[in-house]
């Protein structure tokens, strides 16, 4: 882990946007910053919850028909995924409808947690942070740092196709150009236990910095 040479911690809660490239262990930095204490705003959580709204479900399904809906009535996200990362102006159209949503939700979050005196931070995991300029709303970005080849390994263990890998990195900022926008990198290229450790020394630095 390493700090940028100039930080402005803001008063506590510090919002800490986490990002980084597909399969880098975004989600893995951010549970184990909840474990120490940090409230959580997870984006794409946030992306499925819209999808059972039925203004999200009444646009997309005039917009591409009964073939995201699946059995139980609800749209189907990976049909919907097929459909978007296949084609950038579909994908444009599903981000014109889910992401207002989704900002407007993290910035209730964040309102939320600068209630809460005693909350040390509250993390941002969102995979497009820096596409959608949600880390204006931030302190701090963090950058969960992993080589492609791992990363490429993560997601096929989740049964995606090299295709839908290329597709979905396509779809984002170079990671080197987001690692450059971010204020703290973290290594994610050895086991749970050295992240767990980086993860522990980033949280205590901002104990010490807020104690």
């Amino acid at each position: 882990m390493y700090l940028s040479n100039v930080i402005d911690l803001a008063e506590p809660p510090v919002i800490l946007g986490v990002t980084g490239g597909i399969g880098s262990g975004k989600s893995a930095v951010s549970d184990l910053l909840v474990q120490r204490g940090a409230a959580l705003f997870d984006a794409d959580i946030a992306g499925h919850e819209v999808l059972s709204y039925e203004e999200a479900k009444a646009a997309l399904t005039a917009r591409w028909g009964a073939v995201v809906v699946g059995n139980d009535g609800n749209l189907c996200r990976s049909t919907i995924g097929e459909i978007v990362f296949s084609d950038p102006g579909e994908l444009r159209f599903l981000e014109s409808v889910s992401h207002p949503v989704i900002h407007r939700m993290l910035l209730q979050s964040i309102t939320d947690a600068r209630a809460t005196r005693c909350l040390t931070a509250l993390v941002i995991d969102a995979a497009l942070l820096l596409e959608k300029t949600w880390n204006e709303s931030c302190d701090l970005v963090v950058f969960v740092d992993c080589e492609e080849d791992m990363r490429w390994q993560r997601c096929e263990s989740r049964n995606w196709s090299r295709e839908q890998f290329l597709a979905r990195e396509a779809a984002q900022l170079p990671v080197e150009s987001k690692q450059e926008r971010c204020d703290v990198v973290i290594d994610n290229t050895g086991s749970l236990e050295e992240l767990s450790d980086q993860v522990n020394n980033f949280w205590n630095v901002l104990e010490q910095v807020h104690a």
